[in-house]
């Protein structure tokens, strides 16, 4: 069959859409890792990715860890940036080669453990969110072809638009490895617009694309679903070691989440409100309209973080008090002492020195 493109619509009765509650309920982020193909892409050619991620608003130590947080509009902000500065408009698609689902830190290893291609389309399904919150993949069966959708979450815009091709192309990419490499899904839906973005298709040039689709999906045999998997290649299985790394859990609600995201902005000073909203997709006024209603002001939720992040890095570090200062964002280490002395009627330094066992140097 041709690569060919059609504008019919695809059935979406068991989909979220971007009005349901528990998609506005919270800020969304998603993990370090998944910027590392893009990055790694970006180095590649020599491209500056630091001063794109800085631009972009994201620090390079909170790439760190891979289990870590990173608001999901700056991820999209900085991969649309990058995608324009270099004139790769088929980043997702090539971002999408240099990884399979098993090496995405715990989801992939929890996708290893699958026996057949049902299980891991099914693990995929239930562990989504702890990758990208918001995240949804569902399944549909249409006569003897079953399509797998998914909702990839965020303000919409040529970021959202390549990580949306990126999570597309990593599900089939690693679907080809691990069972017949030479199965290839026989209709791709994409949202509008998206077509221009898969760039030469490849190896799947007999998928039929179809375009104004309200979710992305592809479609895959029935019968492939209990076929068994491949086990992945060492390299791919490696994944992360349960103890390697810290996980860091995935925000709750509105306020759990704008916790996090404002811990994620601490270390370039205070996080204004404007600032903060930006990384969270929203205006001012909206965010203020949720904080009232949660009858929270901003100012309280940044004091909260200031001070469990404080208390974190004093308990299970050696740093310096001026350099755990500046990483919460005071720009004078008195400030810091004040403030904390307010919240718990000692120093920094004597918060310290109450802690179990010794501090690491």
């Amino acid at each position: 069959m041709n690569h060919s493109i059609d504008n019919r619509p695809v059935p979406t009765t068991t989909a979220p859409t971007a009005e349901s509650p528990d998609l506005r309920s919270r800020i969304p982020f998603t993990r370090a890792f998944s910027l590392c193909p893009f990055i790694s892409l970006l180095e590649e050619i020599g491209a500056p990715t630091e001063r794109l991620l800085s631009q972009s608003r994201i620090r390079t130590d909170a790439l760190e860890n891979p289990e870590g947080l990173v608001p999901l509009h700056f991820a999209h902000q900085f991969v649309e940036l990058a995608s324009r500065r270099e004139g790769i408009e088929n980043m997702g698609m090539l971002a999408a080669e240099k990884i399979t689902s098993f090496e995405m830190g715990r989801f992939g290893q929890k996708l290893q453990q699958a026996l057949t291609v049902y299980e891991y389309l099914q693990t995929g399904i239930r562990l989504i969110g702890s990758i990208t919150s918001g995240g949804r993949f569902w399944l549909e069966y249409e006569g003897n072809q079953v399509r797998f959708n998914q909702f990839s979450p965020g303000k919409k815009g040529a970021g959202h638009s390549q990580g949306d091709i990126f999570t597309l192309m990593v599900t089939i990419n690693t679907l080809r490895r691990i069972t017949d490499e030479q199965w290839s899904p026989d209709e791709i839906s994409l949202l509008h617009g998206n077509e221009k973005l898969m760039g030469d298709p490849g190896a799947l040039t007999d998928a039929r694309i179809i375009t104004g689709s309200l979710f992305t999906s592809f479609t895959l045999p029935v019968s492939l679903l209990q076929q068994p998997l491949r086990r992945p290649s060492p390299a791919e299985a490696s994944g992360l070691e349960d103890d390697a790394t810290q996980h860091e859990r995935m925000p709750g609600d509105f306020i759990d989440s704008l916790d996090s995201l404002i811990t994620t902005l601490l270390g370039g000073g205070y996080p204004d409100i404007h600032l903060a909203a930006e990384a969270a997709g929203l205006s001012k006024r909206t965010m203020q309209r949720c904080l009232s209603e949660y009858g929270i002001s901003y100012r309280a939720i940044v004091e909260r973080s200031r001070f469990r992040r404080a208390t974190e890095l004093l308990a299970n570090t050696g740093l310096p008090i001026a350099e755990i200062s500046a990483s919460v964002g005071y720009s004078d280490p008195s400030n810091f002492t004040r403030a904390f002395r307010r919240q718990t009627g000692i120093s920094p330094q004597q918060y310290r020195q109450r802690q179990p066992g010794e501090s690491p140097l």
